[in-house]
C-alpha cells in the first residue's frame, strides 16, 4: 500500500464494540491529499488507485439542528462503502455514502471530479456530478462500449448491482 503526501486516513471512534472499519487491500495506492474517513466501514479491495485529491467518507456532519453549530452536532449515521478491485477513483472525486451500502463494483473507473452516491456494478466508467453511467465494459466485445450502443447491441450484457 502507498499513501500519499499530506492524505488523512480518519477513523471515527465510538464507545461501540471494537469492529474494523477501514480496510486497504494489497496493492491499493491513495493519491497526495486524499482524505479517507471511515465511520462505519470502507474497503478499498486489492489494487484500488485512488488519484490525488478524492474523497471517501461512509458518513457526513450532521445539520439538523439550526440552533446549534454545525460542528456540535457530530456526525450522521452513515452506511457501507465497498470500492471493487482493480478501480481507478479518477483526481478530485468525492465516493459519499449517506446511508445504507454503496459498492463500486470491480474495473470501475470514476472520471475527474465525479460524485458518487449510489452503487454501479462490475467494468463501469462512471462520471458526472452526481455520477452517471457512462460505459460498460463488454466481456463478449472485449471493449467499453457507452450504455446506449450496449443496451441495443450486446446480448450477453449483463449488469447487477
Amino acid at each position: 500500500m502507498q499513501v500519499g503526501v499530506d492524505s488523512w486516513l480518519n477513523i471515527i471512534e465510538d464507545s461501540g464494540p471494537l469492529q474494523t472499519k477501514l480496510i486497504i487491500g494489497n496493492g491499493c495506492s491513495v493519491g497526495r491529499r486524499s482524505t479517507v474517513s471511515a465511520k462505519n466501514y470502507i474497503e478499498l479491495e486489492a489494487d484500488v488507485l485512488l488519484a490525488p485529491g478524492v474523497l471517501i467518507m461512509d458518513h457526513n456532519h450532521e445539520y439538523s439542528n439550526p440552533d446549534l453549530p454545525i460542528h456540535a452536532q457530530g456526525v450522521t449515521e452513515g452506511g457501507r462503502i465497498v470500492i471493487g478491485r482493480n478501480s481507478w477513483l479518477g483526481f478530485g472525486c468525492a465516493i459519499c455514502c449517506s446511508n445504507g451500502a454503496l459498492t463500486l463494483g470491480r474495473n470501475c473507473v470514476v472520471g475527474a471530479n465525479s460524485v458518487v452516491t449510489q452503487s454501479f456494478p462490475d467494468f463501469s466508467l462512471i462520471a458526472g456530478s452526481p455520477a452517471k453511467l457512462i460505459k460498460i465494459y463488454d466481456l463478449s466485445l472485449g471493449q467499453w462500449v457507452r450504455v446506449s450502443e450496449a443496451a441495443s447491441g450486446s446480448e450477453n450484457l449483463r449488469i447487477r448491482i
